[in-house]
């Protein structure tokens, strides 16, 4: 902890974690509006694939909503045809398997087919 000239206290450490990262090249925005749910993918995984969808202009929600773009899963995940990818359906949510994503982020692509 540091103190400043105000006699403001910090936390450094929580300052550090604060810190943003630097805002990414309209080009790398590729999923700019689009917002994604992630099912089926193991913890390390999805956050992996949470932050690249965030770093390319996406938001990510925890829950699947009428207003989710995308509901990134597996392709082992769509053949069992749980609950979630049920739900996916009845809300015209479009399924994308997490090697397809990676794809798109790979070449710069917006467009999931």
């Amino acid at each position: 902890v540091s103190t400043q000239s105000t006699g403001i206290q910090i936390n450094t450490e929580m300052r550090r974690l604060s810190v943003s990262e630097p805002l990414t090249r309209n080009e790398d925005c590729i999923f700019s509006g689009k917002k994604f749910n992630i099912f089926g993918l193991p913890e390390d995984e999805e956050l992996e694939l949470k932050r690249n969808i965030e770093q390319h202009g996406g938001v990510y929600h925890y829950r699947l909503t009428p207003e989710t773009t995308y509901l990134v899963t597996t392709e082992d995940a769509i053949k069992r045809k749980s609950y979630v990818i049920r739900q996916a359906k009845e809300l015209k949510v479009q399924i994308v398997d997490k090697s397809e994503l990676l794809q798109c982020i790979k070449i710069k692509k917006n467009v999931i087919t």
